[in-house]
């Protein structure tokens, strides 16, 4: 099967979106606690305003956790399906 015919399937399969989401998700906040915690604190606590370029730092770092997972587990599909294919 073309590459591409197995990635489409890869990516379209419900349990990689959801194995990607149930690691992604809590490392993506850890990623976010870590990187922009103590920004939000102090905006949380002085009562300031909040910057736009926080709000899209907060919001990229689980995307970009999310895209990898998603990525590392779609080319583990593909390869599996590969091997499958040449040992039939």
């Amino acid at each position: 099967m073309a590459s591409a015919v197995l990635w489409r399937r890869a990516l379209a399969s419900a349990a990689i979106w959801r194995r990607a989401l149930v690691v992604a998700v809590p490392v993506g906040f850890m990623q976010i606690a870590v990187n922009q915690g103590d920004v939000w604190v102090g905006h949380v606590l002085h009562g300031a305003a909040l910057a736009p370029a926080l709000l899209v730092k907060t919001l990229v770092s689980p995307l970009i956790t999310v895209t990898v997972s998603v990525v590392s587990a779609s080319l583990e599909f593909v390869e599996r399906e590969r091997k499958r294919e040449s040992e039939t």
